[in-house]
């Protein structure tokens, strides 16, 4: 119950916050990716995150502790990358 009354707080406090999106003739599409292999010491699973912008506007964004486990970095930021393509596209 109090996590409830904690995310109504939290709502009436942001209701004036927004996403703010400027008309462009030619909008870019920017990605950013970032991940660390392996790091957690228990499973050995890596994190990544990732940030699509449209126009300076972030449109999409991800950070998670991946499903797999990546036998080399080069494997991990594949991941990343898939996620990143199939969540933003």
């Amino acid at each position: 119950m109090e996590a409830a009354k904690w995310i109504l707080r939290y709502v009436k406090g942001t209701n004036d916050y927004g996403l703010v999106y400027a008309r462009e003739p030619k909008g870019k599409l920017k990605v950013f990716t970032d991940n660390n292999y392996a790091r957690d010491i228990e499973d050995r699973r890596s994190t990544s995150g990732y940030a699509c912008l449209l126009s300076k506007v972030a449109i999409c964004w991800s950070s998670r502790k991946q499903d797999i486990l990546a036998l080399s970095s080069t494997e991990d930021g594949y991941v990343v990358v898939t996620n990143c393509a199939c969540h933003c596209v």
